[in-house]
């Protein structure tokens, strides 16, 4: 196995959330809502082949039709951007951004506290996967237990849902675009990003190509399980960001 991970340069993101929008565009059609309820996905039933299709719909008078739009928008936030603030007063000030989706760690505590075996980690990439034979009971301990909140629900209220609700959220998370990878292509938040500030592939070829990393940043602090104190070994390498400003508040 030729374990996956992720690069990130703190220095070079700009919080445009490109790499936000990416992924919920190549992935939109694997939401929670949509699994749920198929009919919703257009994308399946190719019902608009292209935009100007889903533009101008019967009835709206040529104007955009957002609640069809709705339709097609993926709640989840595989990929997320954390941005902190850092100073007292001008200009000894500084800004934070740090882009953070699932790290595909070597011990996924995610997996670990699965009590249906939903979530698992393959043996191709390392990457650690959702298994839609097996069943979600939407417990939520996956979301509670990762350090990085990568599990995701379209719906957090999931204590409004009757147990039995065919409508109950599950959990849904990054894939780190295997369907791309298998393609010979880069995950689609780092071929979206238009600062190169994420990179993905092999984690030691990463730990190669970008001497100087660290494995945490100002915003990127540990890798154990909350409330357990066991490293989870996550494969994300960073270049952080330094300035004067943080190092006086370090």
């Amino acid at each position: 196995m030729k374990q996956w991970g992720f690069y990130f340069d703190q220095t070079r993101c700009v919080n445009c959330k490109a790499c936000v929008m990416a992924c919920k565009a190549w992935n939109g059609e694997l939401r929670g809502d949509a699994k749920i309820n198929p009919d919703l996905n257009w994308i399946s039933k190719e019902i608009y082949e292209e935009p100007s299709e889903y533009e101008n719909l019967p009835g709206s008078s040529g104007e955009q039709n957002y609640e069809e739009y709705g339709k097609y928008h993926m709640k989840e936030n595989w990929r997320r951007i954390i941005v902190t603030e850092h100073g007292d007063v001008p200009p000894n000030v500084d800004v934070l951004n740090f882009s953070v989706s699932c790290n595909h760690c070597n011990d996924p505590v995610c997996v670990r506290v699965c009590p249906t075996n939903y979530i698992y980690k393959e043996s191709e990439y390392g990457i650690v996967l959702t298994d839609d034979t097996k069943k979600c009971i939407s417990c939520r301990l996956c979301k509670k237990s990762c350090p990085w909140s990568s599990p995701q629900f379209y719906d957090d209220g999931l204590y409004s849902y009757k147990i039995s609700s065919l409508e109950k959220p599950k959990m849904t998370k990054c894939n780190l675009c295997i369907d791309r990878i298998k393609e010979g292509l880069k995950p689609a938040c780092v071929a979206g990003c238009i600062m190169r500030a994420l990179d993905a592939g092999p984690i030691e070829e990463l730990r190669e190509k970008y001497s100087g990393y660290s494995k945490i940043s100002r915003t990127f602090k540990g890798n154990t399980f909350q409330g357990l104190n066991k490293g989870t070994e996550p494969n994300i390498i960073i270049k952080k960001k330094i300035s004067k400003v943080l190092k006086k508040y370090d």
